[in-house]
């Protein structure tokens, strides 16, 4: 089994667990846990070893984990489009005076 099939496996259970049946993953985050499965499987094995027997505990700090990890990739993609905007904004710049010259 894949590992963010079975952390998402596991969330399921988790929530039934908890009679949260009401709640489900949607599939997006789904996908963005079978994207990062083993990093994610990593942290719920751990989460659960540090924190046995506390289901509601356990869930929330995983789901903390994806939601750190959601955070920072965004921000990482976010500087990534404000480095690119500045280099369109130069070229727009340069187009601009190439223009004025000719």
């Amino acid at each position: 089994m894949l590992p963010g099939r079975e952390l998402i496996n596991e969330i399921e259970q988790t929530l039934s667990d908890l009679d949260a049946d009401e709640w489900e993953l949607s599939g997006k985050l789904e996908q963005y846990i079978l994207d990062n499965g083993d990093e994610f499987l990593t942290e719920w094995r751990e989460i659960k070893h540090d924190y046995p027997g506390n289901t509601k505990e356990q869930l929330n700090l995983i789901f903390d984990v994806i939601q750190s990890e959601a955070y920072s990739e965004s921000a990482k993609l976010q500087a990534r489009v404000d480095f690119l905007d500045e280099i369109n904004d130069e070229l727009e710049h340069l187009f601009d005076y190439d223009e004025e010259n000719v």
